[in-house]
């Protein structure tokens, strides 16, 4: 079935390091901080909503998010990257302002990290629904069984090979998974 042979291609470690991992990367690289630590709550918003747009910008390739958006998108995906640690953004001000854990540079590290982690969830969840066609089911739990076959080694241990079809309904699930092995596994990745 070549659907699945393109599938497969298109979400190989490779082809997702070079289309998203190294763009993140190298956008990350390019951005300069003047100090690795802030004043106060101010400075710490305008130093990461400021981060968030130029990086946006380039990945994207686009014009800047107003100020309000930056700001609103970048306060929230910290949230989300401290709430794995139960912490919150007052720790990630607190980190900025005495260079604990990295001070800034190490923030705008994690912030490039979840940016990347999004993007390559994105481009997985495109692939998957280009090639796998909702209204056929047959279709769609066979593409799936077969990626489960060629991938399964990267899908991790709470994968159930021998049920395709309840990935079938949702592959968000599968897709999690395979970002998650890959993670494990992709020296591109495993920074997440």
């Amino acid at each position: 079935m070549p659907a699945i042979n393109n599938l497969i291609d298109e979400l190989s470690e490779d082809v997702i390091a070079r289309k998203i991992g190294a763009l993140h990367d190298s956008t990350r690289a390019k951005y300069q901080l003047g100090r690795n630590t802030v004043h106060d709550f101010a400075e710490f918003t305008d130093v990461i909503a400021d981060y968030y747009n130029y990086h946006f910008q380039c990945v994207y390739n686009c014009g800047p998010l107003s100020r309000f958006d930056a700001e609103g998108q970048v306060k929230g995906l910290v949230e989300q990257i401290y709430r794995q640690n139960q912490g919150d953004i007052i720790n990630a001000f607190n980190d900025a302002c005495d260079s604990v854990n990295g001070g800034i540079r190490v923030l705008l590290d994690r912030i490039s990290d979840a940016m990347k982690y999004k993007h390559i969830e994105q481009y997985i969840e495109s692939v998957f629904d280009r090639y796998v066609n909702p209204n056929d089911w047959a279709a769609k739990v066979e593409i799936i069984r077969q990626f489960i076959a060629h991938r399964g080694g990267d899908l991790g241990s709470s994968l159930r090979k021998e049920e395709p079809e309840s990935y079938a309904r949702d592959y968000k699930k599968l897709i999690r998974d395979y970002i998650d092995g890959l993670k494990r596994t992709s020296s591109t990745i495993r920074g997440l």
